[in-house]
């Protein structure tokens, strides 16, 4: 399994005996992605995820909560809500049929995330380093597009 964002002490527990019977006994529990059920889709889940990041805390990881998602949900939802962003769903009436709100951690963890890319432009100024010079994450895009 690919370990998405920051690695923790914990990833090489997916591997786990344990972890994989815990996924197994998640998705018998509950076969539908929570995600698509409250659009009003049917989609079959393939991924049992924690509900609340664990965050390298040994006693989350093994005793959840957990919820199953597909892997569009997991990808993209769940991700989004974990960055601290709202996800909107519309119908097609155009009408916002599913809302999401981040939990109050996510949008702390943003904010946190956003003050440091701010503090780290900020000393670049200072040091008169050109934008080009900054890592990625760090760069504000220019607003003709280019690099």
């Amino acid at each position: 399994m690919a370990t998405r964002g920051r690695p923790t002490v914990l990833d090489h527990l997916y591997q786990h005996r344990r972890w994989r019977r815990i996924r197994r006994l998640q998705l018998i529990a509950h076969p539908l992605c929570v995600i698509c059920e409250a659009r009003g889709r049917v989609t079959e889940a393939s991924i049992c995820d924690h509900a609340q990041p664990h965050n390298g805390d040994i006693n989350r990881f093994w005793c959840g909560p957990f919820v199953s998602l597909c892997v569009d949900c997991h990808n993209s939802a769940k991700r989004r809500l974990e960055l601290g962003q709202r996800v909107v769903w519309f119908g097609l009436d155009g009408l916002p049929v599913v809302e999401l709100e981040p939990s109050a951690d996510a949008i702390r963890q943003r904010q946190e995330r956003e003050a440091r890319s701010q503090a780290y432009r900020r000393r670049a100024r200072r040091r008169r380093i050109p934008l080009s010079e900054l890592p990625s994450r760090f760069a504000t895009p220019r607003k003709d597009g280019a690099a």
